[in-house]
């Protein structure tokens, strides 16, 4: 009698159940944590996968040589999906990632270097260590927080000092890496927004009642850090309806009398 293959049992975060067959452990070759993938022929292996329009939602690729792989879906207006991937430590030099989807991916201590990432999708990703010199960001998606600042105010909440801080330290890490990329890249802009979370992260790691901290606060309240000159201007509009209506009220001295608005 034929023995029936098991599937795997990974599931992706939209509930969809991979449909490769299983090995011992109850996972495919894709999503097996412990099986090596080193192998030279990794990188055209994986192309083929994404070929077939198979997701590779939840992948483990820890250590995996993909220099210069090719992962654009051609004629597609969505990219191959890499969600939730572990990529850590990969090694993506030169990879061709337009559009690609590496939401909640773990990116960490990856070489993205000269990689192409215009369009895709980084939301949550784990950015730590992530080498991206020379990485083409254009229009990419990071979110507005990366991962880490999450977890930092999740354990600032839970009042886990320590682990907050940690957190903090790591986001700021990651916004300098992302806003040093964006500027190489003359991608102003994102560069500044970058620049500015990477401020204020740096602003919680100072004791909590220092005048370090209350001036960081104060910079950022009133420009941003220089990356909101809109406040600036609010600012300056308030400052100056304030004094007419203070000299509105109380009038100003002159010729050794008081000045003040008369209806008639």
């Amino acid at each position: 009698m034929k023995q029936l293959q098991k599937q795997c049992h990974y599931t992706d975060q939209e509930g969809n159940q991979c449909m490769n067959e299983a090995e011992s452990d109850g996972l495919c070759y894709w999503h097996d944590p412990d099986t090596v993938k080193t192998g030279d022929d990794i990188k055209q292996r994986l192309e083929e996968y994404a070929a077939s329009g198979r997701s590779m939602a939840g992948f483990s690729l820890k250590y995996a040589n993909l220099e210069d792989i090719n992962l654009i879906n051609r004629g597609k207006k969505t990219g191959f999906n890499l969600s939730d991937a572990d990529l850590y430590h990969a090694n993506l030099r030169n990879a061709h990632l337009f559009l690609i989807n590496l939401q909640g991916a773990s990116l960490m201590k990856a070489d993205l270097s000269q990689a192409n990432l215009n369009c895709a999708n980084l939301e949550k990703a784990n950015l730590l260590g992530t080498n991206l010199k020379n990485a083409r960001m254009e229009h990419a998606r990071c979110g507005e927080k990366v991962m880490q600042e999450d977890k930092a105010f999740l354990a600032l909440k839970q009042g886990n000092l320590e682990s907050a801080l940690d957190f903090f330290q790591q986001s700021e890490e990651i916004y300098r890496c992302l806003r040093k990329t964006c500027e190489a890249r003359g991608l102003f802009e994102h560069a500044g927004s970058f620049f500015y979370r990477e401020m204020v992260m740096r602003r919680f790691q100072i004791p909590l009642y220092s005048f370090k901290r209350a001036f960081s606060k104060i910079v950022d309240f009133f420009c941003g850090y220089g990356e909101k000159p809109l406040r600036v201007i609010i600012f300056s509009l308030l400052l100056i309806f304030s004094c007419a209506s203070v000299y509105f009220a109380l009038g100003i001295k002159g010729d050794n009398s008081i000045i003040i608005y008369d209806s008639q």
